[in-house]
C-alpha cells in the first residue's frame, strides 16, 4: 500500500484467490492425511491381528498333530491288549500286561514295537507271564541295548523254545554277537 500496491487491483486479488485456493487445497489434503493416517493405523492393526491369526493357527495345527499322534497312541496301545488279551486267554490279563510292558518300555533303551514283538513272541512259547520282563532284561544287558541284536537274540530263544531244543543256528546267532555260550 505505502510502496504502490493497492489490495484491490487484480493481481492482489489474484493472488488472494490463489492463496485461499491453496488454503482450501491444503484442508483437503489435511483431512486426507486424517483419513489416510487412520487408515494406515486400521491396517497396521489388522496387520496385527493376521499375525495373531497365523501364530494361533500355527498352535492349534500343533495342538491338532498331538492329538493325533494320541489317538494313534491309544489306539496302537488297544491293539496290544486286544493282542496280549488273546495270546493269555484274557482281555483283562491283557490289559494289565500291556500296561506292565509299557512301563517297563520306559527303563529299557528300545522302542515299545521291540518290547512288544519280544513279548508276543515269549507269550506264543509260554513264557510265563511273571519271567517277561526278567527274560526281557536278561537279553537286553546281552544286546548291550543294541535293538538289532536284542530282536535277534529274543528271536533265537523264541525259535529254540518253539522247536523245544537248541540248534547249531540258534547258538551261531549268539556266538556271531560275540556271546560265549559252548
Amino acid at each position: 500500500v505505502k510502496d504502490g500496491l493497492d489490495p484491490q487491483s487484480a493481481e492482489i486479488q489474484k493472488l488472494v484467490s490463489q492463496y485461499k485456493a491453496l488454503e482450501s487445497q491444503s484442508d483437503k489434503l489435511e483431512k486426507q492425511s486424517a483419513v489416510t493416517a487412520g487408515s494406515l493405523g486400521d491396517m497396521t492393526a489388522t496387520i496385527g491381528q493376521l499375525a495373531t491369526v497365523k501364530a494361533l493357527t500355527t498352535v492349534v495345527g500343533h495342538v491338532v498333530a498331538i492329538g493325533d499322534a494320541a489317538l494313534e497312541t491309544a489306539k496302537q496301545l488297544q491293539k496290544t491288549e486286544q493282542t496280549f488279551g488273546v495270546l493269555l486267554g484274557d482281555m483283562a490279563a491283557g490289559r494289565a500286561l500291556a500296561k506292565e510292558i509299557q512301563a517297563f518300555n520306559v527303563w529299557t533303551p528300545f522302542d515299545l514295537a521291540n518290547i512288544e514283538t519280544a513279548t508276543k513272541g515269549f507269550l506264543g512259547v509260554k513264557v510265563p507271564v511273571d519271567q517277561l520282563t526278567t527274560k526281557m532284561t536278561m537279553f537286553g544287558d546281552l544286546s548291550l541295548g543294541n535293538a538289532e541284536k536284542f530282536n535277534s537274540f529274543t528271536n533265537e530263544f523264541v525259535k529254540a523254545s518253539a522247536k523245544g531244543k537248541v540248534s547249531l543256528e540258534n547258538l551261531n546267532v549268539y556266538l556271531e554277537q560275540g556271546i560265549p555260550v559252548l
